[in-house]
């Protein structure tokens, strides 16, 4: 509850007392307001009752009113209010300022990036309503905390969602907007996963619960190590974010044959050439016949993964194993990482820690004359 005290100043020695001021706790930070010409504690009393309902109600209601204008009006202060809170964006507002502010400067390149703060916006659109940023109160982290098991999210999303969340206080706090953060976010730790490799078997055990149309995607990016957006075939298809590739028929003169060459326009602008089984491309075909939004792609093989009972692998998963498979024919590293087009080694080692590819290369390599020498 609030406190009420005296002021008081010194002159010549001497303590002399002024008004009460009532210090409040409100939903959106501590206040201390001072109640003009009022020096009867009775009278003082009186507005502290009120303040403390006010402080009651911005508990109990955060984003209903704005309590700090509330607070001020009670005790007879509207004098007091800070003009600043007039110049301080709403929720939505912030976070388009934000966003255009980060394109501008080039720190936001993708639409990628621009959608997660989008999610995180929307998250707090959902819990605080469209506040106007400095109401963001201690008391909405408990409410946010709620809706992410509400909403089932994965520890990976909750991480993504307050790590956007954390980043859009912390520049609002840069701009003045906020004085002090209202609330932390720590990230959960989330242990590697390292069973991303989809043995063959596994694979066409998983595909025989997908249509013909996704089966065909799945075949292609098993067997290409494309990744779910770059089986796109049109350029101009925003759901793919600029990611796409053509397929041509070349000669290649040290196979003294003809391949079928896709042409891939990949992710950060990197272009590159690589080759597709022969017995692969009907199933191109009815890949590019039949478009399909690559969430729905996603979603289409996660769900044949469960039910072929491989607990959910992903699209991208898929690449994994072709680069699983890839490193069971040879160890190059330098070359694995070529067919990836991985930017760092580090990338395409991470691909390989599967415990069962492992397992199984050193099996493979297994010389017998000498285990028996």
């Amino acid at each position: 509850m609030s406190r009420l005290k005296q002021n008081t100043t010194t002159r010549n020695g001497k303590k002399i007392y002024g008004s009460y001021r009532v210090e409040v706790n409100l939903s959106v930070g501590k206040h201390k307001i001072t109640l003009k010409g009022v020096k009867d504690k009775r009278a003082a009393k009186s507005l502290q009752n009120k303040a403390n309902a006010i402080e009651s109600l911005s508990r109990l209601y955060p984003n209903e009113k704005d309590w700090l204008k509330e607070i001020h009006i009670t005790l007879g202060r509207f004098d007091l209010l800070p003009n600043h809170n007039a110049l301080i964006p709403r929720i939505k507002e912030g976070f388009n300022e934000l966003i255009t502010e980060k394109q501008n400067y080039g720190t936001i390149t993708k639409q990628q990036t621009i959608d997660c703060y989008l999610s995180a916006m929307h998250l707090l659109l959902d819990v605080c309503g469209n506040i106007a940023i400095n109401q963001i109160s201690p008391l909405h982290k408990p409410k946010l905390e709620v809706e992410f098991k509400k909403r089932g999210w994965k520890p990976n999303t909750i991480n993504m969602r307050t790590r956007n969340t954390m980043q859009f206080l912390k520049w609002c706090l840069e701009q003045k907007y906020i004085s002090e953060l209202p609330f932390v976010f720590k990230q959960i730790k989330v242990p590697k996963s390292t069973k991303k490799w989809i043995k063959p078997d596994e694979f066409n055990r998983t595909i025989k619960f997908l249509s013909k149309e996704y089966q065909a995607y799945a075949i292609v990016g098993y067997y290409t190590g494309l990744r779910l957006r770059e089986v796109n075939t049109n350029p101009t298809d925003l759901a793919y974010r600029g990611l796409y590739h053509t397929c041509t028929r070349v000669f290649e003169k040290d196979l003294n044959r003809h391949v079928w060459k896709l042409h891939v326009i990949g992710k950060q602008g990197v272009i590159a050439d690589i080759p597709m089984p022969d017995d692969i491309k009907p199933y191109h075909d009815m890949m590019v016949a039949n478009r399909r939004s690559p969430n729905n792609v996603s979603k289409a093989f996660k769900k044949a993964s469960i039910k072929a009972g491989y607990g959910g692998h992903t699209f991208h998963d898929i690449r994994h194993s072709f680069c699983s498979n890839l490193a069971l024919k040879q160890d190059n590293t330098l070359v694995l990482k070529n067919s990836m087009r991985h930017s760092s080694l580090h990338t395409t080692n991470n691909y390989l820690q599967d415990e069962r590819l492992n397992w199984k290369s050193l099996i493979d390599n297994v010389d017998l004359d000498e285990v028996m020498a």
